[in-house]
C-alpha cells in the first residue's frame, strides 16, 4: 500500500509539472509579438450627378391680401410655363409651404408700414433627374424677368445618388491599393505581406471634381469626385 501511495504521489507531481510546463509555453507563445503594418488605401472615381434640386422663391407684397395672392399665383403660373417649356415635367415641380407675413401684426413693429402690409412668399422646388435640362434652364432665368417675374434664385444643387452601386468595387480597389503600399513597406524591411488582421471601410466622400475653392462642397457642380479611404492592418512574415 505504501508503494501505491508513493507511486500515486509521483504521478500527481509529474502531472502538475507537465501542466505548469504547458501553461508556461502557452504564455510565452501568447507574448510573441505579431509584426504588422497599418496602411491606408485610396480609390477615386469621377461621377456625374443624377439628380438636380433647384428652389425658386416668389415674393409679392401689397395691402390687399387677395390681390397679393393673385399676384403670386400669376408668377407661379409663369414659372411653371417657363420650366415645362424647357422640357421639365410638371410633376417635377414641387410647391412648398406658402408663407404669409402680416406686418401690421408684428408685435415689435415701429413706424409706418412701407411696401405693403402683406408679404407672401411661395417656394417652388424643381426636383428632377433631367440634370442637363435644369442646368440649361438655370442659365436662362433672365427670360423670367422678361415676363415680369422676379424670383430669388440661389442656383441648382446637384446630387449623385448612385453611391450604393459603386461602393463594392471601390472598396476592393482601395484594399488592393493598401496591399500595394504594405508590399512596398515589407520589401524595404525584408519581410513579406501576410493575411489581413483588421480592416475598416473608412469613409466615403463626394465633392467637386475640380476643387477651385476649398470651401466649396461642390453642390453646384454636376461633375463630382467620389473618394473612399480604407485602413488595413497586414501581418508581416519573414
Amino acid at each position: 500500500m505504501r508503494a501505491s501511495i508513493i507511486l500515486g504521489s509521483l504521478l500527481i507531481g509529474l502531472g502538475a509539472a507537465l501542466a505548469g510546463l504547458f501553461i508556461g509555453q502557452g504564455y510565452e507563445a501568447g507574448r510573441d509579438p505579431v509584426r504588422k503594418v497599418t496602411v491606408r488605401g485610396l480609390s477615386e472615381r469621377a461621377v456625374r450627378a443624377d439628380l438636380a434640386e433647384w428652389p425658386l422663391q416668389i415674393t409679392a407684397a401689397g395691402d390687399d391680401l387677395s390681390a397679393t395672392q393673385d399676384e403670386v399665383e400669376a408668377d407661379v403660373a409663369a414659372v411653371l410655363a417657363f420650366v415645362t417649356e424647357g422640357g421639365i415635367a410638371a410633376e417635377d415641380v414641387i410647391r412648398q409651404r406658402l408663407q404669409v407675413v402680416d406686418q401690421a401684426a408684428q408685435p415689435y413693429r415701429q413706424g409706418p408700414i412701407t411696401g405693403g402690409r402683406y408679404i407672401i412668399t411661395q417656394t417652388l422646388l424643381i426636383r428632377s433627374r433631367a440634370v442637363d435640362l435644369v442646368e440649361s434652364l438655370s442659365r436662362r432665368t433672365s427670360q423670367l424677368v422678361a415676363r415680369g417675374v422676379v424670383v430669388q434664385d440661389q442656383g441648382p444643387q446637384y446630387v449623385f445618388t448612385g453611391l450604393t452601386g459603386i461602393k463594392p468595387p471601390m472598396i476592393a480597389e482601395a484594399t488592393r491599393d493598401a496591399r500595394a503600399g504594405a508590399e512596398r513597406f515589407a520589401a524595404d524591411s525584408g519581410a513579406e505581406v501576410g493575411p489581413i488582421l483588421t480592416a475598416s471601410q473608412g469613409y466615403f466622400s463626394i465633392g467637386p471634381l475640380i476643387e477651385a475653392n476649398p470651401y466649396d462642397s461642390g453642390g453646384g457642380q454636376i461633375d463630382k469626385k467620389v473618394r473612399v479611404v480604407t485602413t488595413v492592418d497586414f501581418q508581416l512574415v519573414d
